[in-house]
């Protein structure tokens, strides 16, 4: 194990309890999540400038929360700026962070490519200032059930065809019931670490960025030309714009992988906004089908890919 894994996890920790208290308790959210700011900083995982942008971006944040007034394009510059800066932490473009290695070139099963695991601070930190900003859906249990059955399907077949597509395209592979909880011998962590941190940072900030910011400013944007000219534009093609362009944008953003995996994460992104729009905005949704398809690569298919 990592010499700096445990001091992380006690970030970690607490960062995750932030992001479950603001479901409830945002000003305890708050401040659990300026004392994870603290031990990050106490233990060298930031610094001072690390501080700094925290606050430029927490700033920004605010104050598109405290602008009550819904008039146009102020309103919308204050949320765009917010969200910009969010983008630039997770995209980690703010300085003063430094973001431990917690796995590194781990081979989780034989015939597939090593893969390093960083946790990254910045976005964990980014994900949940954009929480803050675009707000959460299952605040109670009637929601909670409700918003729970309009996932399900989005799950099943976002899961179904991203995985189909990658196995097509040989990706993956299946690698059998006895793999469902892999445990590399050089990282016997790696599985949970790999769980933890992909939903509280990864899913997190990349949903609440691409679905719950960019796809409901679209929304909005298209409900103003709607009430401008009227219902021409009510066809299902153009209802689901916003979310097809924010599956393509997520798409993009993994152009790193090549084109393939453009196209299996832009095929993920539209299952992602069909959980959102279907759940009537509900950003848990999206976060859940995209926690499920990874975790499901992760667990029972070759991960990330065969070498």
């Amino acid at each position: 194990m990592p010499d700096s894994l445990n001091p992380t996890l006690l970030v970690l920790s607490l960062h995750v309890a932030a992001l479950c208290l603001l479901w409830r308790h945002a000003r305890a959210a708050t401040l659990v999540l300026a004392l994870s700011m603290a031990v990050a900083w106490h233990v060298g995982l930031m610094d001072l400038r690390g501080v700094l942008s925290a606050v430029l971006v927490g700033s920004t944040v605010l104050a598109a929360r405290l602008w009550t007034a819904h008039d146009w394009p102020a309103h919308g510059l204050v949320r765009l700026t917010a969200a910009l800066t969010c983008l630039a932490l997770a995209l980690h473009l703010l300085p003063g962070f430094h973001n431990p290695r917690l796995l590194d070139q781990v081979l989780v099963r034989e015939g597939a490519t090593p893969f390093t695991l960083y946790a990254s601070l910045d976005k964990a930190l980014a994900g949940w200032m954009l929480l803050a900003l675009v707000g959460l859906g299952w605040r109670d249990r009637q929601a909670l059930r409700a918003g729970l059955r309009g996932t399900l399907a989005p799950v099943v077949l976002t899961c179904t065809a991203v995985i189909g597509l990658a196995w097509a395209m040989g990706r993956v592979q299946w690698e059998g019931w006895e793999g469902l909880w892999p445990m590399p011998p050089q990282a016997p962590h790696a599985s949970w670490v790999f769980l933890v941190v992909n939903l509280f940072i990864t899913c997190v900030a990349e949903e609440a960025f691409f679905r719950g910011w960019l796809q409901s400013s679209l929304q909005r944007a298209l409900t103003r030309v709607q009430q401008r000219h009227g219902p021409a534009g009510t066809h299902g093609l153009w209802q689901a714009l916003p979310g097809l362009c924010g599956a393509l944008l997520f798409g993009l953003a993994h152009a790193a992988g090549g084109v393939q995996q453009v196209v299996l994460a832009t095929l993920a992104g539209l299952g992602c906004a069909w959980a959102f729009h279907r759940t009537g905005g509900s950003l848990e949704a999206a976060v859940l089908v995209h926690f499920a398809l990874n975790a499901l690569h992760f667990l029972a298919f070759t991960y990330p890919a065969l070498a």
